[in-house]
């Protein structure tokens, strides 16, 4: 139970401030992320919380949005590789794997029925933040209240 508290914690440290950037600015608190990379490695080696096999895995997850966002002029944003990589060194990569799919998959369906409703057209931009965010909380509340591992 005490794991699943530090991680749920963690995790709202993490994405809170991402998500009111994101949405007011557009822009991801970066300095914020990248300091809690290592603080993430340091709290997971020290409890054993997530193994160091998985918070490499997720760190070179969101490593792979970099270059995504590289590739695609910032489709995605570099903020938004950095968020990942950061919630991956909390969390471990399957959960940020999950997360961002799942992220990714809401973000397409609002994204649809914005454009649908006129309200936005197809290059529009919009935070990826909250999404990702809520589908962190959806993966994290069960185990936190079940208190299983991450």
């Amino acid at each position: 139970m005490r794991n699943a508290l530090i991680g749920f914690l963690g995790l709202t440290v993490l994405l809170v401030p991402c998500v009111v950037m994101d949405i007011r600015k557009r822009k991801l608190p970066v300095i914020w992320l990248l300091g809690l990379l290592p603080v993430s490695f340091a709290m997971n080696l020290l409890t054993g919380r997530v193994s160091l096999w998985a918070m490499i895995f997720g760190v070179v997850y969101g490593g792979i949005f970099l270059l995504v966002a590289l590739a695609s002029k910032e489709s995605i944003g570099y903020g938004d590789g950095i968020m990942i990589a950061s919630a991956g060194a909390l969390q471990g990569g399957m959960f940020v794997l999950l997360s961002s799919a799942a992220g990714f998959l809401i973000a397409g369906v609002f994204g649809l029925i914005v454009i649908k409703a006129k309200k936005l057209d197809r290059k529009t931009r919009f935070p990826f933040a909250p999404f990702f965010a809520a589908t962190c909380v959806l993966l994290a509340v069960p185990e936190f209240f079940t208190g299983g591992a991450s």
